[in-house]
């Protein structure tokens, strides 16, 4: 029930044929990223579910698998910083006789350098894929970096393209608009239903930077264009899930809700005990200084 039993199959050089149907593994995920992943993780493999893997379909599936794992560390070390950051600002405004505990600077790297390497452990063909892919990659960073650095106006504001490759829409002209960088996925689908008379729930968006044949996924509604480096000049492609892939699609949002619903609630949990102990242990040190002078 984890992605460790598909990577297993890594280790048998002649497999070349898998199917991969109705797999809890991947209850959670459309049927289009499940694809994806697998061709990523299984690189002797040419027939999925009886279609073969073309050589532009595997590369696109091992980069945007690069680019999710990378995206996934960078998130979740940046947490540990943030979550860290705000210990050491209660630490050091806190005065001396009420201080929380004390937490040494090498904590915060210990616990970044461990979340990081349980990530790669969950992930073995990281670093194979990473180095394979790795020059081109930067050369889409470097792009994505020129077109964001020549002014003001390009540094807030993108061109792009929409093209839409939905069967119902497929022959209507693409649509050029100028947009936010920090519009979210979830208004840009809006912007795509009403301009090509889609529904909003079944669009899968990918976006192919200038000058780079292979389109990324825009996998979550509430990141915006900027956190997908969409430079100016970029083309956003839209596909249509089917009904399978809604449902999958459906459950997923929904888990990513209830567990930001709780991540959250941890944390007001967690300042609200700070707030309080700090409030307890000056309250306990005003009175003690109370009775010495009395």
């Amino acid at each position: 029930s984890s992605w460790i039993s598909v990577d297993t199959l890594a280790t048998f050089p002649s497999l070349e044929y898998v199917r991969f149907k109705n797999n809890p593994v991947s209850a959670s995920i459309g049927t289009a990223e499940a694809r994806s992943t697998i061709i990523a993780r299984l690189p002797q493999i040419s027939i999925l579910n009886g279609s073969t893997i073309t050589e532009r379909e595997r590369i696109e599936s091992e980069r945007r698998y690069v680019s999710n794992i990378a995206r996934e560390i960078l998130l979740a070390t940046t947490q540990i910083r943030l979550e860290h950051n705000n210990i050491l600002d209660r630490y050091n405004t806190a005065s001396p006789s009420h201080r929380p505990r004390s937490i040494s600077p090498l904590s915060q790297e210990e616990a970044m350098e461990e979340k990081k390497q349980l990530i790669l452990s969950q992930n073995p063909m990281f670093g194979h894929l990473m180095a394979k892919h790795k020059d081109s990659m930067i050369v889409s960073q470097a792009s994505s970096t020129r077109s964001n650095t020549t002014g003001a106006i390009s540094q807030n504001a993108v061109n792009i393209t929409i093209r839409s490759m939905a069967s119902n829409s497929c022959t209507q002209a693409p649509i050029k608009k100028h947009l936010p960088c920090n519009l979210k996925v979830g208004r840009l689908k809006l912007i795509c239903a009403k301009a090509f008379g889609l529904d909003y729930d079944s669009q899968i968006l990918r976006f192919k930077p200038q000058d780079d044949p292979f389109p990324i996924l825009l996998n979550d509604d509430d990141n915006t264009l900027s956190y997908y480096s969409i430079n100016d000049g970029a083309e956003v492609l839209i596909y249509e899930m089917d009904e399978e892939e809604q449902k999958h699609q459906s459950l997923k949002n929904s888990k990513i809700y209830e567990e930001r619903l709780k991540a959250q609630e941890s944390r007001a949990t967690s300042l609200q005990k700070v707030q309080k102990d700090e409030f307890r242990a000056h309250t306990v040190g005003a009175e003690q200084a109370a009775e010495r002078t009395s």
